[in-house]
């Protein structure tokens, strides 16, 4: 996937999982605690 900051998908967190999206995976883990 695009490269996604681990700030940047916490902000946009409901936005991405709305558009089932993924964060990038080095941050998928840590991102779903945000």
């Amino acid at each position: 996937g695009a490269d996604v900051s681990m700030e940047a998908c916490c902000a946009d967190g409901h936005r991405m999982a709305t558009e089932h999206r993924a964060c990038s995976l080095p941050y998928a883990s840590e991102s779903k605690e945000c």
